[in-house]
């Protein structure tokens, strides 16, 4: 008698495929959204914006696009980063870092502006975060950026302001002969280049130190 041989599936080419497939694309995706901020990543974009919008060759009068792509380019000049677009960029910069050391500054402004005997340095950080994180939205609740913000505290945006005597004074123009057009544009112009070169030499010395923390 003759053994029956049992039917065996057969698996279609196509579905294997597909499988094949969609398996991938679901991996490929996973390891896009993985890809986090580094600090040495974030100090290159603090970096790069803010030697992007001091460049008086550039100008003020870009788009935000146009702006951004030159960020991007900086960006990556320096190397050992990851593949990001100029939006990832932005939004990294606009939506976190900048809006938390905003606030940061704001909690150490008040830490500065009222002092406790025998507070040094260290312990004026420390009630300035308390204070950043009682008043933080949800969102911007931790503070992760003081890498960034030992950098953006040079510049007057994100500056702590120890007193009023720290804000820009208003001077009485009557006692001053107004200068010529010409004259007072080319003056602006001396010291804005001026004021741009010594600005970046500090920033950069700033910003190699950070890289080495």
């Amino acid at each position: 008698m003759n053994a029956t041989t049992p039917n065996t599936p057969t698996i279609a080419p196509e579905a294997i495929t597909t499988t094949t497939t969609t398996t991938t694309t679901d991996t490929s995706a996973q390891r896009t959204r993985g890809k986090n901020f580094e600090k040495k990543e974030d100090l290159q974009l603090v970096n790069a914006y803010l030697v992007t919008s001091k460049d008086s060759e550039i100008g003020t009068d870009q788009s935000s696009d146009r702006f951004w792509t030159r960020v991007w380019t900086k960006f990556n000049e320096d190397g050992n980063v990851k593949d990001r677009d100029f939006n990832a960029l932005r939004n990294r910069f606009h939506t976190q870092i900048s809006p938390s050391c905003s606030r940061f500054s704001g909690s150490l402004s008040m830490v500065l502006r009222h002092p406790k005997s025998g507070e040094n340095d260290e312990d004026q950080y420390r009630r300035a975060l308390e204070h950043y994180e009682a008043a933080a939205a949800p969102r911007l609740k931790n503070f992760k950026f003081k890498h960034c913000f030992d950098i953006l505290k040079q510049e007057d945006k994100w500056m702590p302001r120890t007193s009023k005597a720290d804000e820009p004074q208003e001077v009485d123009e009557n006692y001053v002969r107004p200068m010529g057009q010409q004259q007072a544009k080319a003056l602006k112009k001396k010291r804005g280049v001026e004021e741009e070169h010594a600005n970046n030499k500090r920033q950069q010395m700033v910003f190699a130190r950070a890289m080495l923390e």
